[in-house]
């Protein structure tokens, strides 16, 4: 569903799938280390979008954030920058709305909310009247790095 997506878009684009199956724990530190350089190109990327290890959403996605973070940190990973979503939800207590004091934060546009509406609906199959459409955000928000080294200190100030 992602490359009929970015195809839709005219982007490049690769997702990783980090999952062990349904029965397994999802890996951990070095091992999702290892899984995330294991499925991203060898090339240079212009950006990688992950979640943020600051958010308040399950452990798990903040680990992957840490871990992408320490990844280009150390250079095992290299990319032109990193976005990490910036999104709050109070532990679930209302749909996800972006941090008014993010790095980047995007009301979109009605049309663009309708074109996003449209892709979730045609390929995702997502229901016009869906929760997982009334979950989707008409503001995009996002922590914004251009260097590891900046990405890693707020790492290690915010978590």
């Amino acid at each position: 569903m992602f490359q009929k997506s970015i195809s839709a878009l005219k982007i490049k684009g690769v997702l990783i799938n980090i999952s062990n199956g349904a029965k397994h724990k999802p890996p951990c530190g070095l091992i999702l280390q290892k899984t995330i350089i294991k499925n991203l190109p060898t090339r240079q990327i212009d950006l990688i979008i992950t979640y943020s290890p600051k958010g308040k959403q399950a452990r798990y996605p903040k680990d992957i954030g840490k871990s992408v973070i320490i990844l280009w940190h150390e250079h095992k990973i290299s990319t032109n920058g990193l976005w990490c979503f910036a999104y709050q939800d109070e532990n679930q207590s209302f749909y996800p709305r972006a941090i008014i004091g993010a790095d980047f934060y995007y009301p979109l546009h009605d049309l663009v909310v309708r074109a996003k509406h449209k892709l979730l609906n045609k390929i995702y199959g997502i229901g016009l009247n869906s929760k997982k459409m009334l979950n989707c955000p008409s503001t995009e928000a996002f922590w914004s790095f251009t260097t590891s080294s900046k990405a890693f200190h707020w790492l290690n100030r915010t978590t």
